[in-house]
């Protein structure tokens, strides 16, 4: 098996991506398998895919990776979301920062309806408080515009909702009043 660390480039913006990869064949086309390059092989966009570092091990492939990525992440051309391979941490707030600031403004109904109850992956999955901590930090501060409050309700209209659904509503919004009260003392 052949260990080692790519670099995937896009020439007509230069933005690129870093990854480690482990195979038998050097010619097997790949060119990686995040978000990003699935977007460009999506919308047909030619990248170049050159090797930065052959290793030993599978292990020394991912400390390269990792030393690699980090030499390069503050670079707004890097599409890398993490330093290393290992799936992203919900504790790292930058990570989320930088995931957020590359899907702003990114519309995609397919996917929207996707992840919907059942189909979003983390239904039913219980967050435990450290990953809500997270979330309110990386929203805190953000205001909403008087132009968005009005997209929001403009949506709203006319939507018919089931007597079930005003009731879990209705309930939720008791709870979280309950909640915010008993904290204040």
């Amino acid at each position: 098996m052949i260990h080692f660390v790519y670099k995937t480039i896009n020439p007509v913006n230069g933005k690129y991506y870093i990854g480690k990869h482990s195979t038998l064949d050097l010619n097997d086309g790949y060119t990686g398998s995040g978000l990003w390059i699935k977007d460009c092989l999506k919308s047909n966009t030619k990248l170049e895919t050159t090797i930065i570092k052959v290793c030993k091990s599978e292990k020394q492939a991912y400390k390269q990776e990792e030393k690699i990525i980090k030499e390069h992440f503050n670079n707004s051309l890097n599409m890398n979301f993490k330093y290393g391979g290992s799936g992203l941490s919900k504790n790292d707030f930058e990570i989320f920062k930088k995931i957020s600031m590359t899907l702003k403004g990114r519309k995609n109904p397919e996917h929207s309806k996707r992840m919907t109850g059942e189909g979003n992956p983390n239904y039913g999955i219980k967050k435990d408080k450290s990953f809500s901590k997270l979330m309110s930090k990386v929203h805190s501060g953000k205001s909403i515009n008087e132009e968005h409050k009005q997209k929001n309700r403009l949506a709203q209209l006319g939507k018919i909702r089931s007597n079930e659904r005003k009731k879990n509503q209705s309930e939720a919004v008791k709870l979280w009043w309950a909640n915010r009260k008993k904290n204040k003392k």
